[in-house]
């Protein structure tokens, strides 16, 4: 069986999307001219080089520009960078003339550089260097007479032009000198310059005047002059307030609240946002997951379907793989190996595991299974996912001592170390070599990683190809992970993004590209 692809949804979402004219009429928001966005959880750190929330960094492309990006075909395209030259080991680019700060100040490659050097600073403790770069040993230089900026890796990392279209936000000077004063203001050259904040409520931006860089041409002109993001975690609430007319855009995953909204003809589009797994704690040498087969048993008494369907409202949207539906390398990945959902086998296993059924509970050597689990959602407590859970796990007789928890907090329990079981989810990931550092680094700053030796020479394996050719060697590392039952891949899960009528925006790593936003007179 092959995962379900989404790829033609996503086309037909944006095309719906843009399809809102300019004669669509105003688009909402109660708060003065200003297009009022909805998100169902706080950022976080507004650093654009340390924010670890997949919140934080889908609003960090509201004011700081990445090196590349991405247009609605999925094609790289440039961006502080206007040209780039990659090879296995060296990227080369060439920063654009004339990129203003919101300061005002000139954005060279000088500092451009001094950002990528923060990054590889341990004091710094960025989280995702390794991943997203490959490496936090590569050398930056800037040449300022002909502005570019040169990274030398100490190893191939094919995936990295790819990764840079999504991190790391540049700051500017300011923002480096003053990396306290980002959750105040922004220090970047995206389109939009924050101008107050407060934390959990909302988060106000004005357009960046100097604004003349974006994807397809996009300058400050064409953008509403005020945005204003509104933290809403409740989707009820949420639509309550699209249908008041005092959000211009909602993001909502729950099917009832967008059922109410769709009804109203607003605009939607439908991406898939982020995937759900079970992972286990490897470096917990006293847990019982470290035997296979009680991996196998925890695995298999889960049925993913259902599981898909209490929490996403569909049976169709489990997956097979370590990478969203939208990745290139989905056509090539199957089931095979993947520990199906099947109690008497989960039984069987157990028992060749020593374990023996008394009464309701599996016991060995006078103790019962016990298994501490986290279950953090990707915004907000995820009670669907920890509900299902705990009642297949209960009845199958193993007991769960189970903590439901926000992103944030489930990130603490894991750097704590004292778990067997995370059920979480990957936000806004669109290649499985992004989430592959992870899984093969002790020092994750996730904490998700596998001991599995097959999988982690694959996976440098692939790093040392050509992106075009690696999608067969990524098949065979995820039937490794299936093979050791290492991480099992759940379901993936879609939001609807809602717009108001006279606004258009374009969805962008599973929330929007502020560059593209338009509201009509």
């Amino acid at each position: 069986m092959r995962v379900r692809t989404v790829t033609g949804m996503i086309i037909l979402a944006l095309v719906a999307t843009s399809a809102c004219s300019a004669g669509a009429g105003a688009g909402a928001g109660a708060d003065g001219d200003a297009v009022v966005i909805q998100v169902p959880a706080d950022p976080g750190s507004l650093d654009p080089l340390l924010s670890s929330t997949g919140w934080g960094r889908a609003m960090m492309r509201m004011s700081y520009d990445t090196l590349v990006a991405r247009n609605a075909d999925g094609k790289i395209v440039s961006q502080l960078a206007e040209s780039w030259k990659v090879t296995a080991g060296e990227a080369k680019f060439k920063i654009r003339d004339g990129v203003k700060c919101s300061d005002g100040e000139n954005l060279t490659a000088a500092v451009v550089a001094k950002n990528f050097e923060k990054l590889k600073d341990p004091a710094a403790k960025a989280p995702f260097t390794g991943s997203f770069l490959g490496s936090t040993d590569y050398s930056v230089t800037a040449d300022e007479a002909s502005n570019t900026l040169t990274l030398k890796l100490p190893k191939p990392f094919s995936p990295l032009l790819s990764n840079l279209t999504t991190y790391p936000g540049i700051l500017c000077q300011s923002g480096l000198d003053d990396p306290a004063g980002l959750g105040r203001k922004s220090a970047g050259s995206g389109p939009y310059i924050l101008t107050s904040a407060a934390p959990g409520r909302s988060y106000a931006f004005k357009a960046n005047p100097h604004y003349a860089w974006g994807p397809g041409g996009a300058t400050s002109a064409d953008l509403p002059k005020q945005v204003k993001i509104d933290v809403v975690e409740n989707e009820t609430t949420a639509a309550n307030l699209m249908l008041a007319g005092d959000l211009s855009l909602g993001v909502f995953r729950e099917e009832g609240a967008f059922d109410r909204l769709h009804a109203s003809r607003f605009t939607t589009a439908l991406v898939p946002s982020s995937a759900t797994f079970v992972h286990f704690n490897f470096l917990k040498d006293s847990s019982p997951v470290q035997d296979i087969r009680v991996r196998r048993a925890i695995a298999g008494v889960l049925d993913r379907a259902a599981m898909s369907s209490v929490v996403t409202g569909s049976a169709d949207q489990v997956t097979n793989s370590v990478a969203l539906p939208q990745s290139t390398c989905q056509s090539d990945v199957t089931d095979e190996g993947l520990v199906q959902f099947d109690v008497p086998a989960a039984e069987r296993s157990l028992t060749e595991a020593g374990w023996a059924k008394k009464g309701d509970k599996w016991v060995k050597n006078g103790r019962p299974l016990t298994v501490d689990v986290i279950v953090s959602g990707p915004a907000a407590p995820a009670p669907p996912v920890a509900d299902y859970a705990l009642d297949a796990w209960t009845k199958a007789g193993i007991k769960v001592n189970l903590q439901n928890v926000d992103q944030a907090t489930g990130a603490e329990r894991r750097a704590e170390g004292d778990y067997d079981v995370w059920v979480g989810a990957w936000t806004g990931v669109l290649d499985p070599a992004i989430i592959s550092p992870f899984l093969t680094s002790p020092e994750s700053p996730t904490h998700s990683y596998v001991a599995n030796d097959k999988y982690a020479r694959l996976a440098k394996q692939a790093y040392a190809q050509d992106p075009g050719s690696t999608c067969p060697i990524w098949a065979e590392a995820q039937q490794a992970l299936n093979e050791q039952v290492s991480l099992v891949p759940m379901f993936y899960d879609a939001t609807h993004l809602v717009t108001a009528k006279g606004i258009a925006v374009r969805p962008y790593a599973s929330f929007i590209d502020p560059s593209s936003l338009r509201r009509s007179k």
